[in-house]
């Protein structure tokens, strides 16, 4: 199984002992630690990738189009509705390998993302 890690930072040795424990049996491993200090997140995509898991108060910011949160009906009209919000950005010459499409299931969108892409005149990606 993977596992990642998000910013853990082990206070006590058991706490310590436990983490290394369940990293060292994971077929695959990640930790991923944020950055110290900084100043104002410059993007609404940095800021959410800051305070995701904070407890930390998210500081307010005007929206800058970085983050976009879909949410529909079912699962095929949320599909159309990616589908339509990666189209533009594809006509604008956004490399595909900088478009994230985060999903609960993956396993069961991906046949119905792939579909609509194909139908929103999208070239084939590997998902």
């Amino acid at each position: 199984m993977a596992t990642v890690s998000l910013d853990l930072v082990p206070r006590t040795r058991l706490e310590r002992e436990l983490l290394a424990s369940v990293l060292g049996v994971a077929r695959v491993a990640l930790s991923l630690h944020l950055a110290p200090g900084g100043g104002s997140p410059a993007s609404s995509l940095e800021s959410l990738q800051r305070y995701l898991f904070s407890s930390e108060t998210v500081p307010v910011r005007e929206e800058d189009g970085s983050v976009v949160i879909l949410s529909t009906s079912g699962e095929a009209l949320e599909s159309v509705e990616i589908a339509r919000a990666i189209h533009p950005e594809a006509v604008e010459g956004v490399p595909f390998d900088q478009v994230a499409i985060l999903l609960r299931s993956p396993e069961r969108h991906q046949p119905l993302i792939l579909e609509a892409l194909r139908r929103a005149g999208i070239p084939s990606l590997s998902l």
